[in-house]
C-alpha cells in the first residue's frame, strides 16, 4: 500500500482511519459479542430481528474471502513443497545471473501459474495447483471441525513464527548495501497522492480488513470470550500491534528491495511490489540471499500456511455456523455442523478447482480480491455503523459492559454516534467514485461480471 500510494504519505489517511474507525468499532464489536453472545443467525436480534439480512450479506463476503484465501493457501502449499528442492526452483546461481538478478523474475507467473493472456482465455488446468487446493481445503476442514480451541492452541506457533522470521530478515537487512535506498523510497512522501480518491479508498480498505472488523468475525469471537476478560485493553492493543507489525515488516522488506535495486541497477518503481507478487516473487527472491536458503524458505511458507489457516478459520467457521443455525432455526436440518462445514469447504474447493486452478486463475483472483475486499467491505462498514449508531440501544450495551467491570469510554460513544457515520459516508463515496475514475484494468464486461457476482448480491 505504501508502494502504490506515495510512500510515507499513505500513513496520513491510514492513521486517520485507524483512529476514527478501527479503535471504536473494534471495541464495539468485541463488546457487543461479549455482552449479548448471540448465535450467527441472531447476531443483530437484540437490535432488530429483521437485520438478519445484514448477517446474510456479510456471510456472503466471508465466503468469497474464504475462496480467495484458500487459493493463496494452496499456492503456499506448493511453494512450501518446492522449498525442499536444491537449488530453489526460482533461484539463479550468481554466475548465471543476468543484470545482477539472482532470481527468475517470471517464475511465478509463467512457470508456476502458467498464466494465459486474459480473464476468458482458459486453455488448461495446472495439475500441481489442483493437488494443492485439495490439500489446503482438507487441512482447513479439519481445523474448523476441531473448533475454536484448535486455533487457540495454534496461535502459540502462528504468532511467534512471523516475528522470528521478520527479525532475522530485519537483522540481515541492516548489513546490506543499498538498504537506505529502500527505506528512503518507503518513507518518502508524494504529497500529490494525498489528494486522490484511491489513497483514501485503499487506506480505509486496508485498515478495516487488516483489523478484521465489519465481517462479524470480532463479534463471533467476542461471543466465545468469558465475561471476566478485559474488552478495552485488547481492543486497543490488537489493532496497535497489527500496525506496528506491518511497519516493521515493511522496513524489513524494503531494506532488501533497496539492496536489489542497488545490485541490479533497476529502480524500485519498476519492481513488481504488490499483492500476490510480494509473497510469491519478492520474498522468495530475498530468502535466497540468506545462508541456508532452503531452510528459511521452508520456514517462511510454513509461516504463511499457519497464518492462512488461522485467517481462513475466521471466514469459514462463521459461514458454516450461520448456515447451520439458519437450517436448525427453520427445522430444515437437525444433524451435526460437521456436514455443513464439509459442504462449505467442498463448495470452496469446487470454485477453486473450476476457476483458479486454470491458467486464467490469476486474473480471476485479482478480480475477486478487488471487488470483495474493496467496495463491498466499505459498504457493509457503513451499514454496520448505521446499525450501531442509530438502532442499537447503546445504553443497554453500556450497562452490560459495566456489569462486567469494564468501562465504555465516552469518547467511543461520541465517535460511534457522530463521527464514524460521517467518515463512513465519505469513504464509501470515495470508493465508488474511484471505481469510475480509476477502474480495474480489465474489460467492461469483466468488471460488470464481477459486480454482479460479488458486489450486487452482497449489497442486496
Amino acid at each position: 500500500m505504501l508502494y502504490n500510494n506515495g510512500g510515507g504519505v499513505f500513513f496520513i489517511p491510514y492513521f486517520f482511519c485507524l483512529v476514527l474507525i478501527v479503535y471504536p468499532i473494534f471495541f464495539m464489536e468485541v463488546a457487543y459479542g461479549t455482552a449479548y453472545k448471540r448465535l450467527m443467525d441472531r447476531l443483530f436480534e437484540p437490535i432488530n430481528s429483521k437485520f438478519i439480512g445484514v448477517s446474510f450479506g456479510i456471510n456472503m463476503i466471508l465466503f468469497l474471502e474464504a475462496v480467495l484465501y484458500m487459493c493463496l493457501l494452496g499456492w503456499c502449499c506448493n511453494f512450501f513443497i518446492f522449498s525442499f528442492q536444491t537449488p530453489l526452483p526460482w533461484h539463479i546461481p550468481e554466475s548465471e545471473a543476468i543484470d545482477g538478478k539472482f532470481w527468475k523474475e517470471n517464475y511465478f507467473r509463467e512457470e508456476f501459474l502458467q498464466v494465459s493472456t486474459g480473464l476468458y482465455d482458459i486453455n488448461k488446468y495446472v495439475p500441481w495447483i489442483m493437488i494443492s487446493f485439495i490439500i489446503a481445503n482438507a487441512i482447513s476442514f479439519i481445523a474448523v471441525v476441531k473448533g475454536i480451541d484448535s486455533v487457540k492452541y495454534a496461535v502459540y506457533v502462528v504468532i511467534p513464527l512471523p516475528y522470528f522470521i521478520l527479525f532475522i530478515l530485519f537483522a540481515k537487512g541492516l548489513f546490506l548495501e543499498g538498504n537506505t535506498i529502500g527505506w528512503a523510497f518507503l518513507f518518502k512522501a508524494d504529497w500529490d497522492k494525498l489528494y486522490t480518491l484511491q489513497i483514501w479508498r485503499d487506506a480505509a480498505a486496508q485498515a478495516i480488513f487488516s483489523a478484521g472488523i465489519t465481517t462479524n468475525a470480532m463479534i463471533h469471537f467476542g461471543a466465545h470470550r468469558t465475561d471476566k476478560k478485559s474488552i478495552l485493553a485488547p481492543s486497543i492493543g490488537i489493532p496497535t500491534l497489527n500496525v506496528l507489525t506491518s511497519i516493521f515488516a515493511s522496513i524489513s522488506l524494503f531494506s532488501f528491495i533497496g539492496y536489489i535495486s542497488h545490485k541490479t541497477g533497476v529502480s524500485i518503481e519498476d519492481m513488481p511490489i504488490e499483492g500476490m507478487e510480494l509473497s510469491f516473487v519478492i520474498y522468495p527472491a530475498l530468502l535466497t540471499t540468506l545462508p541456508f536458503a532452503n531452510f528459511w524458505s521452508v520456514m517462511f511458507f510454513l509461516m504463511l500456511i499457519a497464518i492462512g489457516l488461522s485467517t481462513n478459520f475466521a471466514f469459514i467457521d462463521p459461514v458454516a455456523t450461520f448456515i447451520h443455525e439458519i437450517l436448525l432455526r427453520y427445522k430444515w436440518y437437525n444433524y451435526s455442523k460437521v456436514w455443513i462445514t464439509f459442504s462449505v469447504t467442498f463448495m470452496i474447493l469446487v470454485i477453486n478447482l473450476g476457476i483458479f486452478a486454470t491458467d486464467a486463475g490469476y486474473y480471476w483472483l485479482k478480480l475477486l480480491d478487488h471487488y470483495t475486499v474493496g467496495i463491498n467491505l466499505t459498504i457493509f462498514f457503513l451499514i454496520q455503523i448505521i446499525i450501531f449508531a442509530y438502532c442499537l440501544p447503546i445504553e443497554d450495551l453500556e450497562q452490560r459492559v459495566e456489569d462486567y467491570g469494564e468501562t465504555f469510554p465516552t469518547i467511543y460513544k461520541l465517535m460511534i454516534k457522530y463521527i464514524c457515520p460521517v467518515v463512513a459516508v465519505i469513504l464509501v463515496s470515495f470508493a465508488i467514485l474511484n471505481e469510475f475514475i480509476h477502474p480495474l484494468e480489465m474489460s467492461l464486461a469483466a468488471r460488470l461480471t464481477a459486480i454482479v457476482l460479488v458486489s450486487l448480491p452482497g449489497v442486496l
